[in-house]
């Protein structure tokens, strides 16, 4: 018949148990006494021998023979060589609870990674942390929302400070409600009444911080339309004409200066000479001022289609600098409409404007009840330790 099988110790039990023994003749003996596995208990040994724990010293036929140390035995050792020979002297209860605490280092970690403990204190951490975050941000929405209602600096001092507590009001009463005895029924109704009324106050505050906004994106959102649509009219249109009258009267004054000098200067008719070297100096007049007039107009023409390829090319630049955005819906109501098509932009206001105060008014709390039970949740039982788990 075998006898009940005994539970693997966990190391600071195994330090006592060796100390009680006062020397163990070998590690596969230490072992048995253990109730752990031989190669844990030679991993385990090591670590101990080199953080000052116990002393491994050389026996018969090739054994080592276990001692645990005490701290002034330990600081001892680390001067004196390995197989110097001493007797533990009675172990001191201050030197228990520190060899206690320091053998149960690993053990505890282990433990608290198996309860849960690591996981309860990141998350639960990260939650309060969540929550100052978004009353930081509610407080200062709220004390730039009453401020801006007075120009005078005074009342802005006054409604600034007045936002700030309602905001404290918002975020202590909901987990402080809790510590009031049921009992007082009334006080309870109070509270209440006043916490309701800070709500209110939290949401108008946000939800006109929330509509300013999305006013102002609007805005926003028909300028940029306007001047894109006046770059894509750049990008799009022709070279203007030119006008040509001058050269249309330079051509018209060369027509009447040809058809006085054929008439002047007709054989036909008594020639009058000088009457005629004058109509042909006219149409030699008329001539060079047409040719200067085309001249003239050419240059214009020229000019006019550099400076319109130029400012095709700003127009070009400076569309393709602007932002993409929705022609038709601001940025938040284009984006619901890609989720949920056909929900009017008014109605897209009105939830995004619900959502906000929903989070500023009611998150911060909740988070931080939230986080504050995550910490203060009783841990699990952990599993008792293993034989690899000393390693």
């Amino acid at each position: 018949m075998h006898g009940p099988v005994k539970s693997p110790l966990d190391e600071g039990e195994a330090l006592e148990v060796i100390r009680q023994a006062g020397a163990v003749p070998s590690i596969s003996q230490l072992a048995t006494m253990l109730s752990w596995e031989r190669t844990s208990t030679g991993r385990v040994l090591a670590r101990w021998q080199a953080a000052g724990l116990v002393a491994v010293e050389d026996g018969p036929r090739g054994r080592k023979i276990i001692r645990a140390l005490t701290v002034v035995q330990a600081e001892h050792t680390c001067a004196q060589p390995g197989n110097t020979q001493f007797e533990p002297p009675a172990p001191a209860p201050a030197a228990n609870a520190v060899l206690h605490d320091i053998a149960h280092a690993p053990s505890l970690l282990a433990q608290a990674l198996r309860s849960g403990a690591i996981v309860r204190w990141t998350f639960g951490g990260m939650f309060v942390a969540m929550s100052f975050v978004l009353y930081a941000i509610s407080t200062i929405l709220n004390m730039t929302f009453w401020s801006g209602l007075n120009p005078d600096m005074t009342a802005k001092q006054l409604l600034a400070a007045g936002g700030l507590a309602v905001e404290l009001i918002n975020y202590a009463i909901p987990s402080g409600l809790s510590f009031v005895p049921l009992s007082q029924r009334g006080l309870r109704f109070v509270v209440r009444a006043v916490l309701s009324v800070t709500m209110i106050l939290t949401a108008i505050a946000g939800a006109s911080v929330v509509k300013n906004s999305l006013g102002s994106s609007h805005v926003s959102r028909q300028e940029n339309t306007r001047a894109r649509d006046r770059l894509n009219g750049v990008v799009k249109s022709v070279v203007e004409p030119v006008s040509d009258d001058a050269v249309k009267d330079a051509r018209n004054r060369v027509t009447t200066a040809t058809a006085n000098r054929k008439t002047t200067c007709a054989p036909t008719r008594t020639l009058d000479i000088d009457e005629c070297n004058k109509a042909k100096t006219e149409l030699t007049k008329a001539q060079v001022a047409l040719a200067s007039e085309n001249t003239t107009h050419a240059n214009a023409v020229a000019k006019a289609d550099e400076q319109h390829r130029k400012d095709v090319a700003d127009a070009q630049t400076k569309l393709d600098g602007m932002s993409v955005i929705s022609l038709d819906l601001d940025m938040v109501a284009a984006g619901v409409e890609a989720l949920v098509p056909g929900v009017p932009e008014a109605w897209v206001t009105r939830i995004v404007v619900l959502l906000w105060v929903l989070l500023f008014a009611a998150a911060p709390c909740a988070l931080l009840k939230a986080g504050l039970e995550v910490l203060l949740a009783p841990a699990r039982t952990a599993s008792p330790l293993r034989g690899g788990d000393h390693d």
